[in-house]
């Protein structure tokens, strides 16, 4: 039996020579940790930081927004963020990939009149108050802004709210790797 040299030790699982396996695994593992590095940060959730707009413009002077309104629907929008997969709320815009910042919630009569009172006419104590609830918003990605409403019939506006993290649910998931790319200036 001859010289046995680590290029000619052979694994009992294989033919191949061991050096020629080592050589495989040096090429293919910077490429496993590539694409399930990109895969993974492709499938983890957006960080997004929600604000109102008009906080943002009062702390750029000092000041504080303390509306009732405006905190309590920052509130419902917060929680309603945190109901969906694909994103995650943060509490440090700093650290966030996209800012959501809240505008305002107008509620408008449809112009509609319902059914009921259709057929049986005003004063029959069928609520007549068809409305439409808009939360408006301005989505941010570094220089990027996006206004982006939500819609909704409830007086409360929690169909708009809900309809309002949908869609920005599905913008983030839609353009992920633009959010997550470095951003370059022209």
């Amino acid at each position: 039996m001859g010289l046995v040299t680590p290029s000619h030790i052979v694994n009992r699982f294989s033919m191949e020579p061991e050096s020629t396996r080592m050589k495989s695994f040096l090429i293919a593992a910077p490429l496993v940790i590539l694409f399930t590095s990109s895969a993974f940060s492709q499938s983890a959730p957006v960080r997004i930081f929600v604000t109102s707009a008009t906080a943002e413009a009062d702390a750029a002077q000092g000041f504080v927004d303390t509306g009732a309104k405006s905190q309590s629907i920052l509130g419902d929008l917060t929680k309603e963020l945190r109901g969906h997969k694909k994103l995650s709320v943060v509490t440090d815009r700093a650290t966030a990939e996209l800012v959501l910042e809240f505008i305002d919630m107008k509620t408008a009569p449809t112009g509609k009149t319902s059914a009921a009172k259709k057929l049986w006419g005003p004063g029959l104590g069928m609520n007549d108050g068809a409305s439409e609830v808009t939360v408006s918003s301005t989505l941010v990605i570094g220089d990027y802004r996006k206004a982006m409403e939500g819609k909704g019939r409830k007086g409360n506006g929690k169909d708009a709210i809900e309809n309002l993290a949908n869609d920005v649910e599905v913008f983030a998931s839609a353009n992920i790797a633009k959010i997550r790319a470095p951003l370059t200036k022209n």
